[in-house]
């Protein structure tokens, strides 16, 4: 079975970034503004890079549809692999990384802390209602995203 970890930045580049377990793909979250971003080792299955702060709007976060898209290809794309771990990281590993570690639990039927409540509200909301619009409702990424209206909340 998958298992989902959600880290620090320390934590990633001192345990799991220079020898990543086999079967095993990140996602590592840094500020877009950080001047020490952890670069990523090419023994990852698979790896994404994200850049936006830990905010609870789109203006402020830098966190909007095209990173959402971004992240959900990424999600699709590794939901067909055999893979033991995903590891997702962020600065302090509390509240991005959780958020997007908690969506993937959720799209991929993993395990994530059922009382855990720190996650980025507004970056989980944002990956769900994505996903909900362009996979569930449109089976498949749609490129008409940008169109939509995406309820309110």
């Amino acid at each position: 079975m998958t298992q989902i970890i959600f880290t620090s930045q320390l934590d990633f580049r001192e345990n799991w970034n220079p020898n990543p377990p086999p079967k095993a793909v990140c996602i590592s979250i840094v500020d877009p503004t950080s001047a020490r971003k952890p670069d990523i080792t090419d023994k990852w299955a698979a790896s994404l890079r994200m850049e936006f702060y830990d905010y609870d709007t789109e203006n402020e976060s830098g966190f909007g549809k095209k990173e959402a898209k971004e992240i959900c290809k990424f999600v699709d794309s590794i939901s067909k692999m055999d893979l033991d771990i995903i590891i997702v990281h962020c600065y302090a590993g509390i509240s991005r990384s959780a958020a997007v570690a908690k969506f993937i639990s959720i799209v991929l039927n993993l395990r994530f802390p059922e009382n855990y409540f720190l996650h980025n509200k507004y970056v989980f909301s944002t990956l769900l209602k994505y996903w909900n619009y362009n996979y569930i409702h449109q089976e498949g990424d749609n490129e008409e995203v940008d169109n939509y209206t995406w309820p309110a909340g």
